[in-house]
């Protein structure tokens, strides 16, 4: 059976969101693992979690980051990765806009390196896109029977 070519660019689309945010995932995972004393120094600025949460924090997101965005590009338990990660940004979310409200003057903690301080809006915006892109894989997804999700319809 030949395809539209509606049904080439949806599905050049969906491998495009596909690859920036499971690329974004790993990246940002990748970054943290590599220092996780930094990255829960990051976590601690927030001043939402007390110290042993904290560790707890900086030693599990990033793999979870990176285990989700593996599942996205392989497509390998894809739904419950792209869960997985319209959770974790809802929760970066909410510690984001938290923080902004409070007038912390913090790096976001989103990659190893730093945005400049102050720029809490800059990784609303972005985390606001991710999530986004993530809903409309999410709805866009196969079932379990291999099947399209009918909402994507």
């Amino acid at each position: 059976m030949m395809q539209t070519s509606e049904q080439r660019w949806k599905q050049m689309m969906g491998w495009s969101l596909r690859l920036v945010l499971a690329g974004v995932f790993l990246y940002a995972g990748w970054g943290k693992l590599l220092d996780p004393t930094l990255f829960a120094i990051k976590v601690r600025n927030y001043e939402l979690l007390s110290d042993p949460w904290v560790a707890v924090v900086a030693l599990i997101l990033p793999w979870l980051e990176i285990i989700c965005g593996t599942g996205i590009v392989s497509r390998r338990l894809e739904r419950g990765a792209l869960i997985g990660t319209v959770m974790m940004l809802l929760v970066f979310l909410f510690a984001l806009i938290s923080a902004w409200a409070r007038g912390l003057d913090i790096d976001c903690g989103c990659f190893s390196e730093s945005l400049d301080r102050g720029a809490l809006a800059v990784a609303v915006g972005m985390d606001l896109v991710l999530l986004v892109m993530a809903v409309i894989l999410l709805r866009s997804s196969k079932n379990k029977d291999g099947e399209e999700n009918r909402s994507a319809r």
